[in-house]
């Protein structure tokens, strides 16, 4: 109840309506996702059950190597991380190690692709396998980023 969010369009309902609907959202759960101000940017690991990502950044160049799946689950905390990096560094390219990568979403491509037009030179995926290499043929993608295997 802490992170309610407001419900500004509630003005056209009774009083009695918007007090119901107030009680009822005090029984459902909320999450308020936050970075780490104190975690060191420069070389960062994150995982979950299924997916994982590091993060190193040398000479402009940030290295993102990702493991398991990249999907809807974990594509939101990669982009808070590359929005919160971004701010504090500027990206000349952002290299993909996609070695252990196993899946790709289209959410997970949404964030390449959101990566690729922050990065002055792009994004180049390496190591890709014969599944992640036929997504993005799939989806078109493979004209968009550098594809070194």
């Amino acid at each position: 109840a802490d992170y309610m969010p407001e419900i500004k369009s509630l003005s056209n309902l009774s009083r009695e309506l918007v007090e119901e609907l107030n009680a009822a959202m005090q029984k459902i759960g909320y999450w308020k996702i936050t970075l780490d101000k104190a975690a060191q940017a420069e070389s960062t690991t994150t995982e979950s059950e299924k997916s994982n990502f590091n993060a190193k950044f040398d000479s402009g160049c940030l290295e993102l190597t990702f493991s398991g799946r990249f999907d809807t689950l974990n594509s939101p905390e990669v982009l808070a991380f590359f929005e919160d990096f971004e701010k504090k560094h500027e990206i000349d390219s952002v290299i993909i190690n996609c070695e252990k990568l196993e899946y790709i979403s289209s959410a997970g491509l949404r964030i390449l692709l959101i990566i690729h037009k922050s990065s002055q030179k792009g994004v180049t995926l390496e190591k890709t396998n014969q599944l992640i290499n036929d997504i993005l043929e799939q989806t078109g993608f493979n004209s968009i980023f550098t594809i070194k295997n």
